[in-house]
């Protein structure tokens, strides 16, 4: 899965909104790419065993081994962090309790499903008239050491993967990211998933 996406950070203390664009690259269970273009160049690359984070213009790279996670901090494991990374909602939902509503298709949105052989296709899926939103809130034995408050994504019903997230903090900071030009299952090479630092790099081991 390809996606464009943009992220608006809100804090209560900005007067403006920061916002972030880029593209991400998904594979389930445990593949996740992301290049951010504005407005710093980076890198984050996921798979089952490493988390890299990567600013080129610096020359700096932060890691985490995901076998065993940062310690002291939730979250930071493979088995509780690919659940998010790939919306595996099933997953999701044995810790966080669901509510469902119809809501707007978010604006821009489109979506492309590549069929075998037809990798070239540019044509688009019609997405339906109405969206879901689907919230996620931590259940009361799991509040204190989840640092969400809320996560909250549209989808359309028909596709495995949202349009939009919106995912508001304790500290009450809220993340809006809306995906534009969604292509699915779209063959995904799997050097996508890897990464080495370049030669001269400072990387930081987030070990705890």
């Amino acid at each position: 899965c390809k996606r464009d996406l943009v992220e608006h950070t809100a804090d209560v203390l900005d007067a403006e909104p920061l916002r972030f664009e880029g593209e991400v690259w998904a594979g389930r269970p445990d593949r996740f790419r992301q290049e951010m273009t504005k407005p710093r160049k980076s890198l984050a690359v996921v798979n089952s065993e490493d988390l890299w984070i990567y600013f080129p213009e610096s020359r700096e790279a932060q890691h985490i081994d995901l076998t065993k996670g940062v310690a002291g901090k939730a979250g930071t494991s493979s088995e509780s962090f690919m659940s998010w990374v790939t919306f595996d909602l099933p997953e999701i939902e044995k810790t966080y309790r669901v509510s469902v509503k119809t809501a707007p298709v978010p604006e821009g949105a489109t979506v492309r499903v590549v069929k075998p052989g037809e990798e070239d296709s540019q044509g688009t899926a019609e997405l339906p008239k109405q969206a879901y939103r689907i919230t996620y809130t931590p259940l009361p034995e799991e509040r204190k050491k989840s640092a969400v408050q809320s996560l909250s994504i549209w989808v359309d019903g028909e596709h495995p993967w949202p349009l939009k997230i919106e995912k508001v903090s304790k500290r009450k900071d809220t993340i809006i990211t809306d995906f534009h030009d969604l292509v699915l299952e779209e063959k995904l090479p799997p050097e996508l998933f890897e990464f080495t630092p370049p030669r001269g790099t400072k990387v930081e081991e987030l070990r705890g």
